[in-house]
């Protein structure tokens, strides 16, 4: 039993509602060890009641608020709350074996969660995601993915066929600790054709190169992502990632949004180069960030970003914040 509050002008309207949610009578019916049949207990005499166990298979196919009393505002609170305690319910640290999502449950938000500590809560995340139709973003961010190479490996056969996420966000998951676990996306971003957002940011791709190699090659053979963050992963300690990232701009025509901020760039004007070319061929990015690139460093850093743009047609936002560029005044001519 919970109580909603609606506040007006005047008063503090108080009902109270009893959310009801149902479970399918095939797994009330094969999962015996999960669930506890507590019928007996229960006020209500004609409604059959279970207790579920901690990590018990289970599939919620409804959850319904009522009450005697149903208002506009009520309704309305009723669709938020599909979808609010759906989402609340799945962010464990301890991923149950299989979650089947009601077809309202659009996002899934498991960030933060040391999903990549336990091999076993990512076999049962990616029977999740292939039982689940209806999932178009999830969010999987600081899990330490990239910690046990197994875990992009159960990723990549979970997105290689998943035609339902349009937005994919793995950020701060090391993921560039080992070559192997881009290797695992770049096999799921071959075959995937839905996702069109994925972030990436602050895995520490920059640290070897053959990680940009094999993202490269995903990129090249990928026509569905449009937005791609690779901020924070120190691109520029190496001029190979730029080159890398250089080829695989210039011919790509489905991208749109690029992300490079603070990836220290301006460390080598070689990296502003490579750009330079990659901005020259490209005619499909609308939106730059190149935001804390240290790109005061050399005046050439921002001649070939000026030189680039000239040849480009495309680009209509560019983001060059925290480059103290004002240390120069030919940064600014």
């Amino acid at each position: 039993m919970n109580n909603f509050f609606i506040e007006d002008d005047n008063n503090i309207k108080t009902f109270q509602l009893l959310w009801e949610i149902h479970i399918s009578n095939e797994i009330i019916k094969n999962e015996l060890y999960n669930l506890a049949q507590i019928s007996k207990f229960s006020q209500f005499p004609f409604e059959k009641e279970i207790l579920i166990k901690s990590g018990g298979i289970f599939q919620i196919n409804h959850i319904i608020p009522f009450s005697n009393k149903i208002t506009n505002e009520i309704q309305e609170f009723k669709n938020k709350f599909k979808i609010i305690c759906s989402l609340k319910s799945f962010s464990l640290a301890s991923f149950p074996k299989v979650i089947l999502l009601d077809s309202s449950v659009k996002l899934l938000w498991l960030s933060g969660n040391n999903l990549g500590e336990n091999e076993k809560s990512i076999i049962y995340l990616k029977k999740s995601i292939q039982q689940s139709k209806f999932i178009q973003k999830l969010y999987l961010g600081g899990n330490n993915l990239g910690g046990n190479e197994k875990n992009m490996l159960y990723l990549k056969d979970a997105f290689e066929n998943k035609n339902s996420i349009k937005e994919l966000y793995l950020e701060d998951n090391n993921i560039g600790e080992n070559e192997k676990n881009i290797l695992y996306m770049k096999e799921a971003l071959i075959k995937n054709n839905s996702i069109k957002t994925l972030f990436l940011n602050n895995n520490n791709l920059g640290i070897n190169e053959k990680n940009i190699l094999i993202l490269k090659e995903a990129l090249e053979l990928n026509n569905t992502i449009q937005k791609l963050d690779l901020s924070e992963n120190d691109l520029g300690a190496n001029e190979k990632n730029m080159l890398y990232l250089k080829k695989a701009l210039e011919n790509k025509y489905s991208i749109q949004g690029l992300y490079l901020d603070n990836n220290n760039l301006g460390r080598d004007k070689i990296n502003m180069l490579y750009l330079k070319e990659a901005l020259e061929k490209n005619n499909s990015i609308k939106t730059l960030y190149l935001g804390d690139n240290n790109l005061a460093r050399d005046e050439e850093n921002i001649f070939y970003l000026k030189e680039g743009l000239k040849k480009n047609n495309s680009i209509n936002e560019l983001w060059l914040d925290d480059n103290n560029l004002g240390a120069n005044e030919k940064n600014l001519i």
